[in-house]
């Protein structure tokens, strides 16, 4: 939820919100997660794949972390001129050099 501008959080009467383009609901003040889409292992590396055949900025959330590809991060200035924009997508997401990696080792040996 730290995407989440404080701004929103500190309004008395919003309670729930949509995270995550939608894949997470949290309720803002228990910090309770309502609903919550999680894909196989399979289902997260086709996403993946056909995703890059896009000029888009991927990124994933795996185990409620989010991560980027560092060269995504390189890109932003290209979606947007907000700096702002640009330092929260920074502060939010981890760093990567390869997301498909990271789909074998946090999602198939969480442990490691």
């Amino acid at each position: 939820m730290s995407g989440i501008p404080n701004i929103l959080t500190d309004l008395s009467f919003i309670h729930y919100a949509l995270t995550l383009n939608g894949a997470v609901v949290v309720n803002i003040k228990t910090k309770e997660i309502i609903h919550e889409c999680v894909y196989t292992f399979d289902e997260a590396l086709y996403l993946w794949d056909l995703i890059q055949k896009y000029d888009a900025l991927p990124d994933c959330s795996i185990n409620g972390e989010l991560y980027m590809e560092q060269q995504t991060f390189l890109k932003l200035p290209d979606y947007t001129n907000d700096p702002k924009r640009i330092v929260l997508m920074k502060q939010t997401r981890k760093g990567t050099d390869h997301i498909r990696k990271m789909f074998y080792r946090k999602m198939l040996h969480p442990q490691r």
